[in-house]
């Protein structure tokens, strides 16, 4: 790589759809990253992952389908929130919640929140 004047690269590797590893190269001629700059790389790869997901998986397609409330419950589910508390911070009825987790579950074809959140922690839905 330094013959075609590249000296640092950063490869970051994620589980994709059904355990499917994906990679995402980023090459430069420039000094190594900090920390920050490759948390912030990071980030930018889980976007930009999470994104090629949806073009590939459009609506329809049991992955494309969460809709944001679906894909935001997960991720307070994912943070160790209650049904109650999720409802306290988003200003819904834990009867809303629940549905919300009911019918995420059934499109990720899920059988409890546990496998919810680690499938959609393994498919790069939430972070």
């Amino acid at each position: 790589m330094r013959a075609l004047g590249i000296n640092m690269g950063v490869v970051f590797t994620f589980v994709a759809d059904m355990g499917r590893q994906t990679a995402l190269l980023f090459f430069g001629n420039r000094e190594p990253l900090g920390s920050k700059e490759e948390l912030a790389l990071t980030r930018i790869a889980r976007r930009a992952l999470r994104r090629h997901g949806e073009l590939r998986d459009p609506p329809g397609h049991p992955m494309g389908s969460l809709s944001a409330r679906e894909t935001e419950v997960i991720r307070w589910t994912a943070e160790g929130k209650t049904s109650h508390e999720i409802g306290g911070i988003l200003g819904l009825s834990d009867h809303t919640v629940n549905a919300y987790l009911a019918n995420a579950i059934r499109k990720m074809d899920c059988v409890n929140r546990a496998q919810l959140v680690a499938k959609a922690i393994r498919l790069n839905i939430i972070d």
